[in-house]
């Protein structure tokens, strides 16, 4: 047997009969469960990715251990996620408030931002607004939104307003 299984087999074989039973195997699928959903919620795991041959699996947190290994230490994230994306407008940058390179619609609405022009930039339609995503969008509509600014995303979602003897929103006629 590999060595790491014989590592695994000691820390989750409580009883140590050299066997894993059903309460064993149950603790064990509860700690990889929450392992995973832990670094999908911290973004280490992203959720929608790209079909491909599936990660090398990485084995959970052995319970009641001080310190993992070096060589099972976690990889170390970049402190901002937003440094490492491509060049994006400045309004991009100041809606993205949690710094993870990416636009929530929560921070869209937040900004006060039209909800119909996030929804057309969005294209896998999960609610976030990726760096690669917005390029797409603004290398498609050169005229899109340029700035982050309430003024250019009025209620025509962007548009100028068509030339009319008055506008309403300032009272002029």
């Amino acid at each position: 047997m590999p060595e790491f299984l014989r590592t695994q087999l000691r820390d989750w074989d409580k009883d140590g009969n050299g066997s894993i039973d059903a309460t064993e195997y149950l603790a064990y699928f509860q700690a990889s469960v929450k392992w995973v959903a832990d670094r999908v919620a911290s973004g280490e795991i992203p959720i929608n990715v790209p079909k491909g041959p599936p990660p090398a699996p990485t084995p959970p947190p052995a319970p009641d251990r001080k310190a993992a290994p070096p060589d099972r230490a976690s990889p170390t994230v970049p402190a901002s996620a937003a440094a490492a994306q491509p060049k994006v407008p400045d309004w991009f940058v100041k809606l993205d408030e949690d710094g993870d390179g990416q636009i929530g619609l929560y921070e869209w609405k937040k900004a006060g931002r039209p909800i119909a022009a996030f929804l057309e930039m969005d294209r896998n339609h999960d609610g976030f607004l990726q760096a690669k995503e917005l390029l797409a969008y603004l290398a498609e509509h050169p005229n899109g939104p340029t700035t982050g600014d309430k003024s250019s995303d009025s209620e025509n979602g962007g548009r100028k307003p068509k030339d009319r003897k008055w506008d309403r929103r300032n009272g002029d006629r």
